[in-house]
């Protein structure tokens, strides 16, 4: 998987297109395919694994997801080189 289709699923989930557990495992799938994993990727993948769209105890919710998905996505646009939509 490359950073830009990383970057493409991130958008979906952040656009609201799709926010569904399986987006997220998918999210999942494609960050655990990239050779490098910094600290926030890893941060990321813990909280995909336990997210679900309303929350609950020990889970995080939607906007837990999108907060830590901005920051990945800020990262992972900084080191592509990619646009960084605010």
């Amino acid at each position: 998987m490359s950073i830009k289709h990383v970057l493409e699923l991130i958008d979906v989930f952040l656009r609201g297109e799709d926010v569904s557990i399986n987006h997220a495992w998918e999210i999942e799938d494609a960050l655990e395919n990239l050779e490098a994993k910094p600290k926030v990727i890893e941060e990321t993948l813990t909280m995909l694994a336990s997210y679900r769209p309303g929350g609950g105890e020990f889970l995080f919710d939607q906007a837990a997801m999108e907060r830590q998905l901005q920051l990945l996505r800020r990262y992972l646009a900084n080191e592509s080189g990619a646009n960084v939509r605010e």
